[in-house]
């Protein structure tokens, strides 16, 4: 906010001051807030990213990732066809 604040009788309003500090303090915590939240989860998402891709290169498969069975995802014809090739290459590599 820039020039002066005044009423309807155009006289300077009185807490003008107070209310400036009062939403630029509010501004910048929002700021930090934000920037806080948007930093952390960015972060997050890099770490897992590079934790899937760093699994998947050392020749671990789906079953390796998740601690549990999900029926249809870590058991089936798809999944063990993909293993079988996992460890097909996996003999031709060393």
């Amino acid at each position: 906010m820039s020039g002066v604040m005044r009423d309807k009788q155009g006289n300077p309003m009185r807490e003008t001051a107070r209310y400036k500090k009062f939403a630029a303090k509010t501004v910048l915590i929002a700021a930090l807030s934000v920037g806080a939240i948007v930093l952390i989860s960015g972060a997050s998402l890099i770490y897992a990213l590079y934790s899937l891709i760093t699994h998947f290169m050392d020749g671990g498969g789906v079953q390796g990732l998740l601690p549990f069975a999900i029926p249809g995802l870590t058991d089936g014809p798809a999944l063990d066809q993909f293993q079988q090739i996992q460890d097909l290459q996996n003999l031709d590599i060393q």
